[in-house]
């Protein structure tokens, strides 16, 4: 009946109705352009309405990948956590590209911290970590780890973990991001010493991040 009801709905835009049939294998000729009409416009409560429905009539597990991702993204965006959190997890059900898998969990954790999850963020962090045991994703899952200390109330570990990043990776992307987040746990803690020293720190390697860039 669900189906029933979205496919009406959608008859009034064509585009629309064509993802539907992309997404669920119905008989019609779609364009792989359809989806991004509502999303690259930045329609995004319009990307996430018409996914969420898709989503939620997909029962023979037909709804492409990426579309979750673009749901969840979606949501993400307009604070809609419980969807984006949903959206984010089938994905990775059907994820088998370590690289795509751990990116998608990157985001996940950054949600479940928006959600006042810090255990389930945790969890997240060390599964990336066991993905991505070095690189980029592994920095990034090391700051996430950070963010869960930070979630806790445990400034000064998380200064720790931040600062930590910043010793371990020599990354234009990375470094200075946890330099300025040691800095800023660690005077959450108390520590103004180290949290000057790691802000003046960040300010002769990296300038233009110190300045806002």
């Amino acid at each position: 009946m669900l189906l029933v009801t979205v496919r009406r709905h959608l008859t009034g835009a064509s585009a629309h109705f064509r993802l539907c049939a992309d997404l669920l294998d119905l008989p019609l000729q779609v364009s792989n352009g359809s989806l991004e009409i509502p999303y690259n416009e930045k329609n995004l409560q319009a990307a996430e309405k018409y996914l969420s429905a898709l989503r939620k009539i997909d029962t023979a597990g037909k709804v492409k990948p990426d579309y979750l991702f673009y749901l969840g993204d979606a949501a993400t965006k307009l604070k809609n956590l419980p969807e984006a959190e949903e959206a984010f997890a089938k994905y990775l059900q059907t994820a088998r590209d370590p690289a795509g898998k751990a990116k998608v969990l990157l985001t996940l954790g950054a949600v479940k911290i928006s959600a006042h999850k810090p255990d389930e963020a945790q969890k997240i962090a060390e599964e990336t970590m066991v993905l991505q045991p070095e690189g980029r994703m592994n920095a990034e899952a090391r700051l996430l780890a950070g963010e869960v200390q930070l979630e806790r109330g445990n400034f000064d570990d998380a200064g720790k973990a931040f600062k930590g990043v910043a010793l371990l990776y020599d990354d234009p992307a990375i470094t200075p991001r946890a330099l300025d987040k040691a800095a800023v746990a660690f005077r959450q803690a108390g520590n103004t010493g180290e949290a000057d020293r790691l802000s003046h720190e960040l300010r002769e390697r990296y300038p233009n991040y110190a300045a806002g860039g």
